[in-house]
């Protein structure tokens, strides 16, 4: 039930300004920082007191490692982590649910995929986490757009939705992100044959630990370390709800951008209780990832002398 109020505030105060000028006042805090500013809107220093701070459990070095780690996984992790994500973003109800209700994807599903592209072409770049960082910039972004897309849902479905269903894109969902998109990725990888270090998993783990701190997670709830980060997950997954009601739009549009690839996934014909054989089908391959227990996988990895290029 709770979204990101640090930017959920600033998405309130572009509405309560001049068009044009609380993006502009953002943007020059996010280029030269919030001391550029003259008189600056408290929602602002707000935001980047807590940008500009490094949480003293962020190990930045351990962040840098990381990003090698993430930017050497092979092309067959990389591909799986992409299509079980594009499975739960189709057929999930959570993020189905949001990314239907703007639409934006139904619009332009190609520029879309263009700015997915490049934002995670940055991220694992050397230095691309440091505060003027492109990676840094582009999160910040990001994190923007999804306060500005919480809020209009917030006022389209109405307090009571909300009540019921949870807030849009809740700071919950950030927080178990963290570990889909990265230790999971390992797990992915070793499935099609790649070993990888303890240090490894560490160190990719902190990596996507600060971009989920960036992006908003309260560091409260951002899972200290990779066993955490896999309970958090396997829970989440375990709780997917149903389909949304734009399953069919999204799968329609997905359709669109794997045929440029030449592969085509069709999830069509799928509904109410059916309609979670996509959800259940990405948990299956997770859990199959996993190898029969968290336990048994870390001990494994722990003992592997190999380590990724």
């Amino acid at each position: 039930w709770e979204g990101d109020k640090l930017m959920d505030d600033v998405a309130d105060m572009f509405r309560r300004l001049q068009p044009g000028v609380g993006r502009k006042l953002f943007e020059q805090a996010l280029d030269q920082g919030i001391g550029s500013l003259t008189d600056a809107p408290a929602e602002l220093v707000a935001l980047f007191q807590q940008l500009d701070r490094v949480p003293d459990w962020i190990d930045r070095q351990q962040v840098e490692r990381g990003a090698l780690v993430a930017a050497n996984i092979s092309s067959a992790g990389k591909a799986a982590v992409i299509f079980l994500n594009t499975i739960l973003t189709v057929q999930g109800g959570q993020v189905g649910g949001v990314v239907g209700a703007t639409g934006r994807m139904q619009r332009d599903v190609l520029q879309r995929a263009r700015e997915s592209a490049a934002f995670w072409k940055e991220l694992p770049k050397t230095g691309g986490l440091s505060r003027f960082g492109d990676a840094f910039k582009t999160i910040v972004r990001v994190r923007l757009m999804h306060s500005q897309a919480r809020t209009m849902l917030v006022r389209k479905w109405g307090d009571e939705w909300i009540a019921e269903y949870g807030n849009p894109i809740p700071n919950s969902g950030l927080a178990s992100g963290v570990p889909a998109f990265g230790i999971a990725n390992l797990m992915y990888d070793t499935a099609f044959g790649r070993q990888y270090s303890r240090q490894n998993l560490e160190d990719i783990h902190m990596f996507w630990t600060y971009i989920g701190y960036v992006l908003g997670a309260d560091e409260k709830i951002l899972a200290r370390t990779p066993e955490d980060g896999m309970k958090i997950l396997n829970f989440a997954l375990s709780i997917a709800p149903p389909p949304s009601q734009y399953a069919d739009e999204l799968n329609r549009v997905s359709n669109l951008l794997l045929d440029v690839t030449g592969t085509h996934v069709d999830f069509s014909g799928f509904r109410g209780n059916v309609g979670l054989f996509a959800v259940s089908l990405a948990y299956g391959l997770f859990v199959s990832a996993v190898g029969g227990g968290i336990g048994v996988w870390l001990a494994r990895r722990q003992a592997a002398e190999s380590v990724a290029p």
